[in-house]
């Protein structure tokens, strides 16, 4: 996967969590992040909510897709908008 990313930009950075993506390290995942687009296993619901989360206390726009039957709905989420839980109603 990290070679395929590089052939598309070479100058692409890579950070490896062993343990995923975790509330300790979020920040981490998150460091120098302009944008983040979803690629998270679908059935990760609590670590989508932390990073959505997290990309909206930093201001980072985020996208994500929903699948529905068989189709999906792009969704993005920008600063100053609803955020991930409310559009999807998280509590």
């Amino acid at each position: 996967m990290t070679e395929l990313a590089r052939d598309i930009n070479p100058e692409l950075g890579d950070r490896w969590l062993r343990r995923g993506v975790t509330p300790s390290n979020v920040n981490l995942f998150l460091e120098g992040v302009d944008l983040f687009v979803d690629g998270l296993d679908f059935f990760a619901f609590d670590v989508r909510t932390l990073v959505f989360g997290e990309c909206a206390r930093r201001g980072i726009p985020a996208i994500t897709v929903a699948p529905l039957g068989m189709g999906g709905a792009l969704v993005n989420f920008v600063p100053g908008s609803m955020t991930f839980a409310d559009y999807f109603r998280l509590r």
